[in-house]
């Protein structure tokens, strides 16, 4: 019975212990955040270290990056990363090699991409091979940092490996990885996957996956792909459709294309309608196509003459070349 009192006070002992641990990180990185939000950022910046070098926070690591970087004192992070980088820390590697990143020091990048790469580090493996693919041309070791992270279980990182092979013209391999990111629900994969389909002359595939992702995902890219399709298809009451929810999306390109949708079916008033909202806008191309159809269809060559100068002085090629045929001056 003893013995077993005894277990049982060790236990509480240690659970009390694990607890306080939890509570003593938790207060670190809470403190900081509430001092962040009183705008009191050195009590802020002292805590968020607190909870990075004593409770390895990682949270607290991306809010200070943030901290640092909204107050332009990038010295300073740029120093204090490092210090966590050189003593090891993985994830000051990567955060590091990503401010390097967007600085264009491809080099240093490269550098902390790699410590943090060489030390299993998934989205370090994956941030080379954007490196090497969008910076250095160097396909090779593009693909294989993309398939390294990809084999290791970044599912993330799928999406950029479907991508690169999709650019390349590989398209099996892309089909494979654009297929496994799009299972994930990755927006970028649907569409690139429909981009593949379309290319490849597979249009009923290429519509079946712009459908998930503008019915599943919202993604405007899709809805605008869709309405595009149809267009080009002629099949006006599909395109027209799209094209609404893109205008309710307040999408310029959809706006200006409802209108040469309604032109299309010499519904002139309702073309002008969308044509004035976007040159409202300050849209270059339903301006110009405004000017368009007053001068030609609404036989109202002063208002046609009007937005069609406009257009061309905006650096319409198109409206220049009509007011270039019309012997017009712009």
């Amino acid at each position: 019975m003893k013995k077993n009192l005894l277990v049982l006070f060790i236990i509480i002992i240690s659970l009390f212990s694990c607890s306080k641990d939890t509570i003593k990180e938790k207060t670190n990185f809470k403190t900081a955040v509430e001092y962040e939000e009183k705008e009191d950022y050195e009590n802020a910046i002292k805590y968020y270290k607190l909870a990075i070098e004593k409770d390895k926070n990682k949270d607290a690591m991306y809010n200070l990056a943030l901290l640092y970087k909204e107050q332009k004192r990038f010295t300073d992070l740029i120093s204090y990363y490092k210090v966590l980088a050189d003593s090891g820390e993985v994830e000051g590697a990567r955060l590091l090699g990503i401010m390097y990143y967007e600085q264009g020091d491809y080099k240093e990048a490269e550098k902390y991409y790699r410590i943090a790469a060489d030390k299993g580090e998934t989205d370090s493996m994956c941030n080379l091979g954007l490196l090497y693919d969008e910076e250095k041309n160097d396909i090779v070791k593009a693909e294989k940092y993309y398939k390294m992270s990809v084999d290791k279980g970044n599912v993330e990182c799928t999406s950029y490996l479907g991508y690169f092979y999709l650019k390349n013209k590989n398209f099996n391999e892309a089909e494979k990885y654009l297929k496994i990111a799009a299972d994930e629900g990755n927006e970028n994969s649907i569409h690139n996957l429909a981009i593949l389909y379309f290319q490849t002359g597979n249009s009923k595939d290429a519509i079946k996956y712009l459908k998930i992702a503008a019915e599943k995902h919202n993604s405007i890219i899709a809805i605008e792909s869709l309405g595009n399709f149809y267009y080009e298809e002629k099949n006006y009451k599909e395109a027209e459709k799209y094209y609404k929810i893109g205008v309710a999306r307040n999408s310029l390109h959809s706006i200006n294309a409802l209108g040469a949708t309604y032109e299309m079916q010499k519904k002139y008033e309702e073309a002008e309608k969308y044509y004035r909202i976007g040159a409202d806008k300050e849209d270059v191309n339903s301006i110009g196509n405004l000017g368009r159809i007053q001068y030609f269809f609404l036989n109202n060559h002063k208002a046609g003459e009007k937005y069609l100068k406009k257009a061309a002085e905006m650096g319409s090629k198109e409206a220049q070349d009509i007011l270039d045929g019309l012997n017009i001056e712009y």
